[in-house]
């Protein structure tokens, strides 16, 4: 039987980052305080926010588009939507 925390089953692991500098990723979900990314090959997204290019107007950044990440000293940044 599995058991669940929330709504993730309890054994779930956190979907592995991509190790190149830069990737494309897909929009997991989106708030002010981050974005949520879904890996390509992952089966879902991660639980962990990522910081955001807030420079960029709000209406673009939402679920399911495309964004250009960079990895800078470890941390992941979302740069911009692909549009």
């Amino acid at each position: 039987m599995i058991e669940y925390i929330g709504d993730i089953p309890a054994a779930a692991e956190e979907p592995q980052e991509p190790q190149e500098r830069d990737f494309i990723a897909t929009i997991g979900s989106y708030s002010s305080s981050g974005i949520t990314l879904k890996f390509d090959g992952a089966a879902a997204a991660t639980t962990k926010k990522y910081k955001f290019n807030k420079g960029i107007s709000s209406s673009y950044w939402e679920a399911g588009k495309r964004v250009k990440c960079v990895r800078i000293s470890g941390t992941i940044l979302v740069e911009y939507p692909i549009t």
